[in-house]
């Protein structure tokens, strides 16, 4: 004999949707697991500090690997940038018509999709080139995670 009530799995599902705002409220007051910032490095008269967005391995966007970071500069400095391109390479990249690894943004904390080799080597290294509004073109590098000290 079948004593299981039809109308149980119903309070069970109405049960379940009274406690899931409760959970996505919980989940939406927790901040992210973010890493800490790189050192702050000097470009020209601004100094920029990069951050990974994620704890996660660089991911496949448009069929290149890439790596998604967010740059800090000086207070006020973001208006000195004129153009910025990030990569990770063993040597710093020209400033090109590439669109790969453009940092952009507004304000003081720009962003980037960072092109990732697919095979890191102790020669790579996050680089920035950065050019202000009087043409004059700098570099700075960083040791990637896996190879930092």
């Amino acid at each position: 004999m079948n004593t299981r009530h039809p109308g149980k799995l119903k309070y069970c599902l109405n049960a379940l949707l009274l406690i899931a705002p409760a959970w996505f409220f919980y989940a939406s007051l927790t901040p992210p697991s973010t890493p800490d910032p790189w050192p702050a490095q000097t470009l020209g008269s601004w100094s920029m500090a990069p951050t990974p967005a994620d704890i996660n391995p660089p991911y496949r966007h448009d069929g290149a690997l890439v790596k998604d970071f967010r740059f800090h500069l000086c207070p006020g400095c973001g208006a000195q940038v004129r153009t910025a391109i990030a990569r990770v390479a063993s040597t710093a990249p020209a400033l090109d018509a590439k669109i790969e690894g453009v940092i952009h943004g507004h304000g003081d904390i720009l962003e980037a999709h960072v092109p990732w080799p697919e095979e890191l080597t102790d020669e790579h290294l996050l680089w920035i080139t950065a050019q202000d509004w009087s043409g004059a073109i700098h570099h700075a590098s960083w040791p990637l995670p896996s190879h930092r000290d």
